[in-house]
């Protein structure tokens, strides 16, 4: 049996499993499922036929392209590192089509059947799983949005609230008409999550944001986890510019008085990159060098 074939007859019995499904049913929805498996012209056809059935049927519709985005997904991760040489793993050529990249093409024009299921997979460990779910809420974008802020919401869990604001940094950042809002929320998680993840993964993100540079410059200077603060500093770092070498600067002296080394060398080696200088880590040489370049503040 070749691989697709094996993928898509696992997917089958997964999605004839549910109960409220009659076995008839259940028949009608394998042949549709194997048009999707094999790519055929008719999948189109199979596709509006099935979001027009009952609301059992279509969930199992938005579950099996998750599980075969996922499933298909590590399968080609397996290849690439086989090519790498990382692995040692033999196997046929991809397809140039992936069945996960066109389950996630499918999830994407659909969200309002997607977005629970991708939701729910926040909740999943794997990295590799994680990363290909936030590309996918980048892919559907602004509709994503509203959702993944409610993730943010339940404090309850802390893994997929981390999942939840990497994807929404990288929504704003791949999508010109959900940046403004992305933005916004990342500002407000930054400033007032109660978890130090949530508020150091923000910090990370904002990173793509250069109107985030005065909330970043904020939590560098007052907040109160060092992992934050940490975070802060490299994203101005990445960010760049005055208002982001001002306070780099600006945060030498606290980071002396707390002995905060990690913190320190980081301030120094994103100076040094701005400026193209090898200053040591003094405030009074890197004042001097804010008003050699820029002059007074305004």
């Amino acid at each position: 049996m070749t691989k697709r074939l094996w993928i898509g007859a696992l997917l089958l019995v997964t999605a004839c499993a549910g109960p409220a499904i009659e076995e008839s049913k259940k028949n009608e929805l394998k042949a549709r499922w194997q048009l999707f498996v094999m790519d055929s012209p008719d999948w189109p056809e199979a596709r509006t036929w099935w979001l027009a059935q009952e609301p059992a049927a279509v969930d199992l519709l938005s579950l099996n392209l998750l599980q075969a985005m996922v499933s298909d997904h590590v399968q080609y991760r397996k290849e690439m590192g086989a090519r790498a040489g990382l692995v040692d793993f033999t196997d046929e050529a991809p397809d140039p089509e992936r069945l996960w990249r066109r389950a996630q093409a499918e999830l994407v024009s659909l969200p309002d059947l997607s977005l629970d299921v991708l939701i729910e997979s926040l909740r999943r460990s794997d990295a590799d799983v994680k990363d290909l779910m936030t590309s996918t809420f980048a892919r559907i974008g602004l509709p994503a949005l509203s959702r993944l802020e409610q993730v943010l919401a339940d404090e309850s869990e802390q893994q997929p609230r981390i999942v939840a604001t990497h994807a929404i940094g990288r929504i704003g950042a791949e999508d010109p008409n959900a940046m403004a809002e992305a933005q916004r929320v990342l500002i407000v998680r930054l400033n007032t999550d109660a978890d130090w993840a949530v508020r150091g993964e923000a910090a990370r993100v904002l990173g793509r944001y250069p109107d985030a540079v005065g909330a970043l410059a904020n939590a560098l200077a007052s907040d109160d986890d060092r992992f934050v603060r940490l975070k802060a500093a490299e994203s101005l770092g990445i960010l760049g510019g005055e208002h982001s070498e001002r306070a780099l600067v600006a945060a030498l002296p606290t980071a002396q008085q707390r002995n905060d080394l990690e913190l320190l060398r980081a301030l120094g080696q994103e100076l040094r990159r701005l400026s193209g200088r090898r200053l040591p880590n003094d405030p009074k040489v890197w004042q001097e060098y804010l008003s050699e370049r820029y002059g007074t503040p305004r």
